[in-house]
């Protein structure tokens, strides 16, 4: 019976933790590594992990309005704003920062962030394309819809 259920489990979408947290924490032990990953992932939803895509908009608000980036204020940043519980408090942001020896390799923890969210995105795409078939949508507006993507 549980090699059944094992069949029936849906895979988990492409996403590597490891990277995700090794990215924001070399931001955090250097904060100039944000104009590099900022070229790679220009949108939070990039992350797999909501906590990862919060502390990534609150690090891209504070860049933005010219704040320096920090365990410090980024904790003050995502406290004053309710956020500081939802991604698992400032020990977690401590621990990210605590997780990169350096932040030399960042545009490569980056890099494999962004491929795993396009291997995501072609899924999600795949995913849109067989229902609109299944439904019966015209093959020829699937196709051309897939092509604007």
């Amino acid at each position: 019976m549980s090699e059944q259920h094992e069949e029936t489990q849906k895979p988990e979408l492409p996403h590597h933790i490891e990277s995700e947290q090794a990215t924001l924490g070399a931001i955090l032990l250097d904060p100039n590594a944000i104009h590099d990953v900022r070229d790679i992932l220009e949108v939070p939803e990039q992350f797999h992990e909501p906590k990862h895509s919060t502390i990534y908009k609150a690090i891209l608000e504070l860049a933005d309005a010219g704040e320096p980036v920090d365990v410090v204020t980024l904790s003050k940043h995502l406290s004053d704003n309710g956020r500081i519980e939802s991604v698992g408090g400032v020990a977690y942001l401590a621990m990210l920062s605590n997780s990169v020896p350096t932040a030399a390799n960042v545009d490569f923890y980056a890099e494999t962030v962004l491929q795993k969210w396009r291997a995501r995105e072609l899924i999600k795409a795949s995913q849109e394309q067989a229902a609109a078939l299944m439904y019966g949508d015209d093959i020829e507006e699937v196709l051309e819809k897939a092509d604007r993507r």
